[in-house]
């Protein structure tokens, strides 16, 4: 499968969201939690990547064309039985959409020192993206 406009930009700006997100990694905890632009720039950046792969996520379930998933859950337990993610990440995507779901969802109870423990995990949204680019090298 070839790459359209569409999820080339998706990548470029999951991109960018992962490098804003490694520049808030070099801060330390106290900082992060004292500077409300680091803390609103990481919830921002960390829903833009997550949110950006299950896009590309659905896309590409869309042209296998045999399924039609209704939650983000469910985008990953596609991707998993599809073989495009491998089944030992399938607990890490899942909790990258439960973290994306809490901040989308229950803003309220963000807790800061949870979010900076996320900042260790960007690794793991880089391997869900190479995961999903892989998809289309084939």
């Amino acid at each position: 499968m070839e790459l359209n406009e569409s999820i080339i930009k998706r990548i470029e700006r999951i991109e960018e969201a992962l490098r804003h997100l490694e520049e808030i990694k070099r801060y330390s905890i106290s900082e992060f939690t004292k500077d409300w632009k680091l803390h609103d720039s990481a919830l921002h950046n960390f829903q833009i990547a997550i949110e950006g792969c299950l896009d590309i996520g659905n896309y590409i379930i869309s042209s296998i064309g045999k399924y039609s998933p209704t939650t983000y859950i469910e985008i990953v337990e596609i991707l998993v039985k599809e073989n495009i993610l491998p089944l030992d990440f399938s607990d890490i995507a899942k909790n990258m959409v439960k973290f994306r779901n809490l901040i989308v969802h229950e803003y309220l109870y963000i807790n800061l020192e949870r979010v900076y423990s996320f900042l260790e995990k960007i690794n793991d949204v880089k391997k869900f993206l190479k995961y999903l680019t892989e998809y289309f090298k084939d």
